[in-house]
């Protein structure tokens, strides 16, 4: 899909793929792989989610086909596409993965074994984690970041974000927390949305801060398509890949209608002037 808006081609292309083959069967280099895969959580098995409810929304406007992975197989899942990832990558390019806390480790040390190196770990605030009884509450996610060759290599490319809270100076402080109230929601109030899609903003923001303007950016498990609006707005070139054919037509459907038509709308040719009042009669004829 080639997307043209304002006279600039921005190169978008949505794939019906496993994400292996994907990354397997890039056309260039990845820049950056941002990726929120499957968690593993079990959620059909425990109460909590037996009877399909289990965040308390409107079911009838999620879009179907979700399919999360079976906590037995999450290990042998994630070194998979992980190690096809840091294929993928190019000599400084960079691997940011979303997930819960619980799978933090099992994909640090899947990319440490592809061969990349450990950048940082970001703590992003949840603005509404899910109760629990028996534990704390997961309130946040974690953005773990690895890079292919060495953190000092001279394409690795980090831009201190200009949205969260700076030092006393002014200048950037680009601390490895990002406050719950600087993320978002990912709510869409009465509209149809995708199973555990991510806030645009905290997307956004990862995608700026570790790619530059017109890299190349995957996200091979596409879902709702949050990674592909953030390219868009960011100006960046979008691979996208899913197993699930509703994940590409949601996605396609929510970047034209909701983002690139709507920016692309002209204003009117000719000015339009309010009619004039009608003339009313007089209170008091003479």
């Amino acid at each position: 899909m080639l997307i043209v808006t304002g006279g600039t081609p921005l190169e978008f292309e949505l794939r019906l793929q496993a994400a292996v083959g994907l990354l397997a069967q890039l056309d260039e280099p990845a820049d950056l792989v941002l990726c929120d895969p499957p968690y593993g959580l079990g959620r059909g098995e425990g109460r909590h989610f037996a009877d399909g409810h289990g965040y308390r929304r409107d079911h009838a406007k999620i879009v179907e086909g979700y399919v999360d992975v079976d906590p037995a197989q999450y290990a042998d899942f994630t070194t998979a596409w992980v190690t096809a990832a840091a294929s993928a990558l190019r000599p400084g390019g960079q691997l940011a993965v979303i997930t819960g806390p619980q799978r933090t480790g099992v994909v640090q040390c899947a990319a440490e074994a592809a061969g990349l190196t450990w950048v940082c770990k970001i703590a992003a605030g949840r603005v509404f984690p899910l109760r629990t009884v028996r534990r704390p509450s997961a309130a946040h996610w974690d953005i773990s970041v690895l890079c292919r060759g060495a953190v000092t290599h001279p394409r690795r490319v980090f831009n201190p974000p200009e949205d969260l809270p700076k030092a006393r100076s002014g200048d950037p402080y680009p601390l490895d927390w990002w406050p719950a109230e600087y993320n978002g929601r990912a709510d869409r109030p009465g509209m149809v949305r995708y199973d555990n899609s991510l806030p645009l903003r905290m997307v956004l923001r990862a995608v700026r801060a570790f790619s530059g303007p017109g890299e190349h950016v995957v996200d091979p498990c596409l879902g709702g398509g949050t990674t592909a609006i953030a390219c868009w707005q960011a100006g960046r070139r979008f691979t996208g890949g899913d197993l699930n054919p509703a994940a590409l037509r949601f996605t396609a459907a929510r970047l034209l209608a909701e983002h690139a038509w709507a920016a692309d709308r002209q204003p009117t040719l000719f000015t339009e002037h309010p009619r004039p009042a009608a003339r009313q009669p007089a209170l008091f004829p003479r």
